[in-house]
């Protein structure tokens, strides 16, 4: 996540308001649909700020 931040910032120069992150999926298989589902949730959430 460093390295797309600078990127982001940096390279293209925007500048970040908020972001999300799906992590644990991959360690977690059995639970890896609800850390997605709860994490898509965040990103509707997130988009009606915008």
């Amino acid at each position: 996540m460093n390295y797309m931040r600078a990127v982001i910032k940096n390279y293209f120069g925007f500048e970040i308001i908020d972001e999300v992150i799906i992590e644990g999926h991959a360690q977690d298989p059995e639970n890896a649909a609800t850390i997605i589902a709860e994490v898509l949730k965040k990103v509707k959430e997130t988009a009606a700020k915008l």
